[in-house]
């Protein structure tokens, strides 16, 4: 899916999804930092793998930010009380 709207200030903003989006959208803009801050490349390998999870085992956008989080610090038990969640395959989801 591809989304696409100008600014205030005339900047023209394009979002590509492979997750077609039904209902409103919200979405914050911020300038990209430039390329010498550290920690660039890790935000957006973190953001591909929430994507990613989002898009393959179809749950919410909040699920797939705190299941990649929770991959990316290490986590091997995800405490949760969504049903759904509990067959992700890359980590244990334990019903609280």
């Amino acid at each position: 899916m591809r989304v696409t709207g100008t600014t205030e200030e005339g900047v023209t903003i394009i979002l590509e999804t492979p997750v077609a989006v039904r209902g409103r959208v919200r979405i914050w803009v911020e300038p990209e930092p430039p390329a010498e801050v550290e920690g660039k490349e890790d935000l957006r390998s973190f953001l591909d793998r929430a994507t990613e999870i989002r898009a393959r085992y179809r749950c919410g956008v909040a699920d797939s930010v705190h299941l990649a989080a929770a991959l990316a610090s290490g986590c091997d038990l995800f405490p949760t009380n969504d049903l759904r969640l509990t067959g992700f395959p890359d980590m244990q989801a334990v019903m609280v």
